[in-house]
């Protein structure tokens, strides 16, 4: 009796399967005999199948749910070469994809590279530019100094040479005139 009764369950722990078997054959049958059967029939048609041979169905039942199992043994093999492949291609895809990363990487790399370049003559050229305008400034700054160095000396020296030139004469006529007795005038 408990040997048909219990319910095998479906891989992934699902629903159990309605015919019982996994094949749904040998418990199938007896379910629709139970159903035909109506309520108290149970018993007598487990033991109609006895009286009949039901031990040589069970063996055959037995049978083709090893044939069965050896189909779903091949078709995990297949399922488990599509994973492996899929999971290949999806590899290959990520390659190309960080392939592609990469490049982009290193093609920013060089452009951040170039506009650092860039920045950086720019930079340089204008401090160049500021260190000249300075210098520049500076040269003009000197020759006005001197140019106004070179004013004040003139101004000095007019100044000195009028004023020593008149002295001169003042006190000179009269050294003169007292060496030699005679009025000179410049």
């Amino acid at each position: 009796m408990a040997n048909y009764l219990i319910m095998p369950y479906a891989k992934n722990n699902q629903d159990p399967i309605p015919g019982g078997g996994r094949g749904g054959e040998g418990g199938g049958r007896r379910r629709r005999r139970r159903e035909e059967g109506g309520g108290g029939g149970e018993e007598e048609d487990y033991d109609d199948e006895e009286e009949e041979g039901g031990e040589k169905k069970e063996e055959e039942d037995d049978d083709d749910e090893e044939e069965e199992e050896e189909e779903e043994e091949e078709d995990d093999d297949d399922d488990d070469d599509d994973e492996k492949r899929e999971e290949e291609e999806e590899r290959k895809e990520e390659e190309d994809y960080d392939d592609e990363e990469e490049g982009g990487r290193r093609r920013r790399r060089r452009r951040m590279m170039m506009m650092m370049m860039m920045m950086i003559m720019l930079m340089m050229i204008m401090l160049m530019m500021i260190i000249m305008i300075m210098m520049m400034m500076m040269m003009m700054m000197m020759m006005m100094m001197m140019m106004m160095m070179m004013m004040m000396m003139m101004m000095m020296m007019v100044v000195v040479v009028t004023v020593v030139i008149v002295k001169l004469r003042d006190g000179g006529e009269k050294e003169m005139y007292v060496k030699t007795k005679k009025r000179i005038t410049f």
